[in-house]
């Protein structure tokens, strides 16, 4: 992960820095928008791998902790599971998003929100590593850490949620009951199910 982190920072350091930007602020993630900044290209692929391994590693961390799933197998390959895991659980989300936007003729919305999904995710990755490095390695409890980056993730979750809201919101096509309709069975009820 810190490879690919150095890469990104190395290759498109503008870019970067106006995708971290872009995380927070709505303006500036639209403006990467009509930049044409696609999830497809190299940078964004490199930072799309780094949140799958290090949100991967950071979730094998919380089981080793908490012992939620207990494994009879290799702990490496409980790690690979977890992150086909993620991959499918996204991929799922999309699709079902994609479709959603068909139905409904939504099609610059949802292509918007899906961004501020990838916007939020690869920012959780980026922030993650701080906490993964001191969690394996740090000489203080590993709680301490591992609370934090659920903290992290809880924030990141927030941010997407609400530039998702404000998205549907400014578009004046969805009324607020379908915007906690939509809230109610595509973000609370994975993670309910989770």
């Amino acid at each position: 992960g810190f490879i690919l982190l150095v890469l990104i920072r190395t290759t498109s350091a503008k870019r970067f820095f106006m995708i971290l930007k872009a995380i927070f602020t709505l303006s500036a993630s639209k403006q990467l928008m009509r930049e044409d900044y696609k999830l497809n290209k190299g940078s964004a692929v490199l930072f799309t791998i780094v949140f799958v391994l290090h949100f991967a590693f950071f979730l094998f961390e919380v089981n080793e902790y908490f012992g939620f799933f207990h494994y009879a197998f290799n702990s490496f390959l409980f790690y690979l599971i977890i992150i086909a895991f993620i991959i499918i659980t996204y991929g799922i989300k999309i699709i079902f998003s994609k479709a959603l936007s068909s139905l409904l003729l939504t099609k610059n919305e949802t292509d918007e929100y899906i961004f501020n999904i990838f916007l939020s995710t690869n920012a959780a990755g980026l922030f993650l590593f701080p906490v993964i490095v001191c969690c394996e390695y740090s000489q203080l409890p590993a709680y301490y850490f591992l609370y934090t980056g659920m903290s992290l993730l809880l924030v990141f979750y927030s941010i997407r949620v609400f530039k998702g809201l404000a998205v549907a919101y400014v578009s004046g096509r969805f009324s607020v009951l379908h915007l906690l309709l939509y809230f109610c069975a595509l973000e609370l009820l994975p993670l309910i199910v989770i």
